[in-house]
């Protein structure tokens, strides 16, 4: 039994541990004078009886309670995880037995695994909220996997097109059927899932504006909520919307984006066909997504506000933003001219030329 200072700014900083139950004190004499009558009356604590549950069992119950919270593409992503990387190495553990090895462990095991970098960081990461949510509901003592880090992130890898690759692509397709899929894509910045549950009537042509209400789930095969289960509202361009007036006039389709378009049976072959697209048009190929990268780095690049894009994007922070628009010395250079506070008199003054002279400033004229 030890008085226990925590990290961080905290109402209640101080903690004593009794029969694996904790209490939490604002001052170390309160804590101290606890521990003392802790001592002296032990049997006054009933110890704290644990339900003993197995890994596998506690993360059913965990995604059950998750559910609510959670796309359906989302819990089985989840389910997934659990089944066929969680469950044969730790399932049948209990709870209690796990420990900062069998952690180290598990975290060995995946690192041989031949998956993709995201996805071992997105299971190890999973198994991490596990136990963290299992300490918090104080079915174990300690969390086991505290300040054990995940797989370092290699630096990012360029991820949109230049302006002028992007007009080759676009000029390219004019006649491909596909075609307003892309041009929605590189000027409308949506998900892809957003794109294909776009009505007709999301499109107001008189105030040059997009309603973003709902998306695709391409796992549930159904509409449901955004990404980030909220609605806005994007500006369209007149161009764009020109384009728009004319291909709505030759479908009947209650969609934008028809479900009969050719090649796109299903929206998660659109990255497959744009690489072929891309083949064709000879640029870069990139994933359908990395479409929405190059209008953020393209948008920031030319009007140098990533507040605005963040909005547009239907970001919930800025940071995200931020690793959207890959931004180049050579762009943030073009700005250097955005905001010059100088006075007008003194750059049209060259006889008065400032001259730096270690400890004052002497002008053509003293000397």
């Amino acid at each position: 039994m030890k008085i226990e200072k925590l990290k961080g700014k905290r109402s209640k900083p101080y903690r004593v541990r009794v029969n694996f139950k904790a209490y939490y004190f604002a001052t170390k004499n309160a804590a101290l004078k606890f521990k003392l009558e802790a001592k002296a009356s032990p049997d006054s604590f009933e110890p704290v009886r644990r339900e003993r549950k197995s890994l596998l069992q506690f993360a059913n119950e965990y995604l059950e309670r998750k559910s609510i919270d959670l796309k359906y593409a989302s819990r089985l992503k989840y389910s997934e995880s659990l089944r066929l990387y969680i469950s044969p190495q730790l399932g049948h553990c209990d709870l209690g037995d796990i420990r900062r090895l069998r952690v180290e462990e598990f975290k060995m095991w995946l690192f041989r695994k031949e998956i993709s970098l995201s996805s071992k960081n997105f299971h190890f990461n999973f198994f991490k909220s596990l136990l963290k949510d299992a300490f918090q509901l104080e079915l174990i003592a300690k969390n086991p996997a505290l300040g054990v880090r995940g797989f370092p992130k290699p630096e990012p890898v360029q991820k949109s097109w230049s302006e002028q690759e992007l007009m080759q692509f676009l000029s390219f397709h004019e006649s491909n059927p596909r075609l307003v899929l892309y041009l929605l894509a590189a000027n409308v910045p949506c998900r892809l899932g957003e794109l294909f549950g776009l009505k007709r009537s999301d499109i107001d042509f008189e105030n040059m504006i997009i309603h973003i209400q709902r998306s695709y789930d391409q796992k549930a095969k159904e509409l449901s909520t955004t990404k980030t289960k909220t609605k806005r509202v994007v500006h369209l361009p007149d161009e764009v919307a020109k384009y728009l007036v004319q291909y709505l006039s030759l479908t009947e389709s209650e969609f934008v984006i028809p479900r009969d378009l050719p090649g796109l049976l299903d929206p998660k072959h659109a990255s497959r066909v744009l690489k072929v697209d891309c083949k064709k048009a000879g640029v870069r190929p990139i994933r359908f997504h990395d479409l929405r990268h190059t209008w953020a780095t393209l948008f920031v690049a030319k009007t140098g506000n990533p507040l605005h894009a963040q909005r547009i994007l239907g970001h919930k922070s800025l940071g995200m933003t931020a690793r959207y628009a890959h931004t180049n010395l050579e762009q943030i250079k073009n700005h250097r001219n955005t905001l010059t506070v100088v006075p007008k008199t003194i750059v049209d003054r060259e006889e008065q030329t400032p001259i730096l002279n270690c400890h004052k400033i002497v002008t053509n004229s003293d000397r």
